[in-house]
């Protein structure tokens, strides 16, 4: 049998010998006969017939899908001689429209478990009549073909019910925050994947969303659907981020179906570097010398540790008793609750918490160890680095954006998720201390655990 047309027909034609799809076949759901022989041209000439169809959505430019094809050439408006087969092998993986002439094209609108003939015509891009390429005949120009393609699956993606709805516009929630707190309560898994589908389908540039409908297709212990969505999410080029993949269920991530996809292999060699970098990390904190410690307490002086805080006038929410220093044991005076008091200054003392570099991020090397220190609103702390306060790191955010309890599937920045905690057991020291004068002009300091109200300048 004579094999050399397909190695052209499927490169030029079909597109999918480089994306030979590395799973069995999977039994595709029943389909119906098709009852009516209307033959559909598209603009290019390409000519379908629906044989059998099939169940579910229907496909459309650039799915990904996996089938399975015989070809044969067409002559005289007849089926000709069996020229390549890939019936009882593994199935062909094939992104429709995607290829550089139109077989693919033909395939739209199909559902799995669909069986369609395909008339290719002539492609002017495949070469003259005649003409050789490595000693055997290219495909001509003046062939045709016909195909028969069974479409087996749509590997990577998830049914949502529905297409997705106009982006940016405001549609509620499928559930409430409470409802979804009583269905996680209640272990009613279908009723949260159900609600997180329609949340999806009502605007499906949402990567939280995405994330939601993850996560409880997980507990659901829908593994495969689980995976179709990360597969989602990956082709919308918002990957879930390894952080948020890590605290999927235990269940999950040790199941052989996620790791032996191409997100459990790849989460397996990203959780193997990481755990490298945190134990380099480890030994560069063990054998730091002092000399490149931050000061232990760190005090700074003038802060107010947290956005839009404010020193003014503040007001007293319960009684507070004035010391004469921070950490005096001298009282110099007490104020009663309701009462307007002058918020001066302040201090914060804290204990810096070092955080490991998981992977190169701006002048940040993996491996190495960064102290956080106080914080100044917005994501943005004060830091110690190699020995120094606050060197230049070529970073576009502040540190928070790159912590993994701050990242997140919806906005992801370059170098996310990158900065880890060591020691994320330990309870780090860190007080703030407020210097209070009282309407009388006593003056005196208070740790502050919440005892005053119009700290916040934005409301």
């Amino acid at each position: 049998m004579k094999r050399w047309i397909i190695h052209f027909t499927a490169l030029w034609a079909l597109g999918i010998m480089a994306a030979c799809a590395g799973n069995s076949a999977r039994t595709p759901p029943q389909g119906r006969p098709e009852t009516e022989t209307r033959e559909t041209t598209l603009k290019s000439g390409l000519k379908y017939l629906d044989l059998v169809v099939g169940g579910g959505r229907e496909v459309a430019k650039g799915d990904t899908v996996d089938v399975q094809y015989s070809g044969w050439t067409y002559e005289n408006g007849k089926r000709g001689k069996l020229f390549d087969t890939s019936m009882g092998q593994r199935p062909f993986t094939v992104t429709i429209g995607l290829t550089r002439v139109s077989w693919t094209e033909g395939l739209a609108g199909m559902k799995v478990g669909g069986k369609r003939k395909l008339i290719i015509p002539p492609d002017p891009s495949y070469g003259s009549p005649g003409e050789v390429s490595g000693g055997r005949p290219i495909v001509r120009s003046d062939f045709v073909f016909e195909y028969e393609v069974e479409l087996l699956d749509i590997p990577g993606h998830f049914d949502l019910g529905g297409s997705c709805a106009l982006a940016g516009v405001y549609r509620r929630l499928a559930l409430t925050g409470k409802q979804q707190e009583d269905f996680r309560r209640t272990g009613n898994w279908n009723a949260l994947i159900d609600g997180a589908r329609q949340d999806v389908r009502g605007d499906c540039s949402v990567p939280y969303r995405w994330e939601k409908l993850f996560i409880a297709l997980v507990n659901g212990h829908r593994y495969h659907e689980a995976l179709q969505v990360l597969n989602d999410m990956a082709m919308r080029r918002f990957p879930l981020p390894h952080a948020i993949l890590a605290t999927a269920d235990p269940d999950f991530l040790a199941a052989e179906e996620f790791k032996t996809s191409e997100f459990g292999i790849e989460y397996a060699a990203t959780e193997t570097e990481i755990q490298q970098n945190m134990r380099l990390a480890e030994s560069k904190l063990s054998s730091m010398d002092e000399k490149d410690r931050p000061p232990t307490p760190y005090r700074a002086a003038g802060a107010c540790p947290f956005e839009c805080c404010r020193y003014r006038e503040w007001t007293t929410r319960s009684a507070v008793q004035l010391l004469a220093s921070i950490g005096s044991a001298t009282f110099v005076a007490e104020i009663p609750a309701g009462a307007r008091v002058d918020g001066v200054t302040g201090e914060v003392w804290l204990e810096p918490q070092p955080y490991a570099v998981l992977r190169d991020n701006g002048l940040l090397k993996a491996g190495d160890v960064i102290f956080f220190l106080d914080n100044l609103g917005e994501g943005h702390v004060n830091y110690w680095y190699n020995g120094s306060l606050n060197p230049e790191l070529e970073l576009h955010d502040g540190l928070y954006s790159y912590t993994y309890e701050n990242c997140q599937a919806n906005h992801v920045v370059a170098g996310a998720c990158s900065l880890r905690k060591l020691h994320p057991e330990k309870k780090f020291l860190n007080e703030w201390w407020v210097k209070i004068r009282t309407s009388d002009g006593k003056e005196g300091w208070v740790l502050n655990k919440g005892q005053f109200s119009n700290t916040d300048a934005c409301g």
